[in-house]
């Protein structure tokens, strides 16, 4: 649903500092502490287990830049296949490449995550041996997420028809499910019909009235 440059394209040294790496505070005796990791996104997979640590430092920024230089420092000492090994790269680029365009529309990624965790997997009813990597579910929402999110923006800049983006929506979701995005997760004729019910009732939202950004609604997802 947007233009970008093709993730077969990109690198790490193409990504900013906060982008790949995931910042929370700690305020012990209300003073903050940012702690920054590598963000390996939503599924943690047994290879990303030997990936690099992470930062502590008084400010969001200064813990990102720490930790994301150790990880540029640790991929420039050894080939990047050595420390990203197999497809794992290309996945933490996609997730970036996510993230990224959640900022473009002034979405904060880790609030994103914050709903994404309280996703149950009734929502998609899928299929396979996807359990034993519950991130799964937290990952397809989290794209649904952003989909929605830039769907909504499209229509409200008059810049999509309606029914247009809303297939956009479905077939980015099944486009995903067919590259094997979601190692185990084998999407039911339930799964599509429940999408297509959350993504009607977007739709219906858009119809009646002006769009709410998530800043607008408090970064609460549509339903």
């Amino acid at each position: 649903m947007t233009d970008r440059e093709p993730i077969e394209h990109r690198s790490l040294s193409s990504f900013a500092d906060h982008i790949i790496t995931r910042q929370t505070v700690e305020k012990p005796e209300g003073k903050e502490r940012w702690n920054a990791v590598f963000d390996r996104g939503l599924v943690v997979y047994e290879a990303d287990q030997t990936l690099p640590g992470g930062a502590t430092a008084a400010t969001r920024e200064g813990a990102s830049k720490e930790a994301s230089a150790e990880i540029r420092a640790r991929a420039a000492g050894a080939s990047v296949p050595q420390l990203f090994p197999g497809p794992h790269l290309a996945r933490y680029m996609r997730h970036w490449d996510k993230k990224e365009r959640l900022e473009a529309l002034g979405i904060d990624p880790d609030e994103m995550y914050s709903i994404c965790r309280e996703t149950r997997s009734e929502v998609w009813e899928l299929d396979g041996d996807w359990r034993r990597e519950p991130g799964v579910t937290r990952s397809i929402e989290f794209y649904y997420q952003l989909l929605i999110a830039e769907f909504a923006q499209s229509v409200v800049n008059d810049v999509i028809d309606i029914e247009e983006g809303r297939d956009g929506v479905v077939e980015a979701i099944k486009e995903a499910f067919d590259a094997g995005h979601y190692e185990g997760a084998v999407p039911t004729r339930k799964t599509w019909e429940l999408l297509g019910c959350r993504v009607d009732q977007v739709v219906n939202e858009l119809s009646s009235g002006p769009a709410i950004s998530h800043e607008q609604n408090g970064n609460q997802p549509r339903i």
